[in-house]
């Protein structure tokens, strides 16, 4: 199993041509294609709303214009940051919310690669969460300072005996193969301890049937939170990568994350699988 295809979200910045450049490295590990997708829309919030008549109108232009030139932008700085393989990368941009695009344009993809946090700018600012719950892809969300590639790196499966870490861990198998190492790390009660490291033990035997350096170990989550847990052995092991599930309730359009999904996104310095 390998990823044949990859889709990096596009803004504009620093921060995205960060996760580009990772993107576009990834595609070139696994000889995938490459596809990078942006959307925006006119602000119209910004027009006041005593506006009307023909000021209404040209004030809608202006931020029409505005948008287009945004996507505009961002093609072309895909196009510089993707040069070496452009025969294997591909621009979808549109005009419309992030939140709708994104997932449809999911379908053509194996991994969604996103910033985990959002932009500065509204325009570009798109809810990592409403993605994780409507894509039905797993993500790969990059911090907002430059982190280490994960291709290759030690990575942190988090465990917990669900359906999304089994999708998540599943999701990341190609990332695995090539991982350096993966400990397989589960947070418990200190009554489950020995359940757990009988759970974690055996999802580390199905990951070395894969070919998988794979350890496994449970520990008790004790004072502090499981989110922080997670990051500071992260940052014990080594790690480049955490892959896990991610967990929350949809409800309209309001998205309501569990708290360790939250941390993660929140504080993360690493690299981020996450599966819903």
């Amino acid at each position: 199993m390998a990823y044949a295809s990859l889709m990096v979200h596009v803004d504009h910045g620093v921060e995205s041509d960060t996760r580009v450049t990772l993107a576009h490295d990834m595609a070139t590990t696994f000889d995938a294609r490459l596809i990078g997708v942006a959307a925006t829309a006119p602000d119209t919030w910004a027009i006041a709303p005593y506006m009307h008549g023909a000021l209404l109108g040209d004030a809608l232009d202006m931020y029409m214009d505005m948008a287009r030139d945004n996507l505009a932008q961002a093609a072309a700085d895909f196009a510089t940051l993707t040069k070496p393989r452009a025969s294997r990368c591909e621009w979808r941009g549109e005009m419309g919310d992030l939140v709708e695009v994104i997932p449809r344009q999911a379908r053509a993809a194996d991994v969604i690669i996103l910033g985990r946090q959002p932009h500065s700018n509204a325009v570009w600012r798109i809810d990592v969460g409403d993605v994780l719950f409507a894509a039905g892809r797993p993500l790969l969300l990059t911090p907002p300072d430059p982190a280490p590639n994960p291709v290759g790196a030690p990575v942190l499966l988090a465990w917990k005996d669900t359906a999304e870490t089994r999708r998540a861990a599943l999701a990341a198998l190609p990332l695995l193969k090539l991982a350096e190492r993966v400990e397989v790390l589960e947070f418990c009660r200190d009554d489950d301890l020995e359940d757990a490291g009988a759970r974690t033990a055996d999802v580390a035997g199905f990951l070395r049937l894969h070919g998988i350096t794979a350890g496994s170990q449970a520990s008790a989550i004790g004072s502090a939170s499981a989110g922080d847990g997670l990051l500071a052995a992260a940052d014990d092991y080594g790690a480049g990568l955490i892959v896990a599930g991610a967990y929350g309730h949809a409800r309209l359009r309001q998205r309501v994350l569990g708290g360790v999904t939250r941390t993660l996104l929140e504080k993360s310095p690493l690299c981020l699988l996450l599966s819903h």
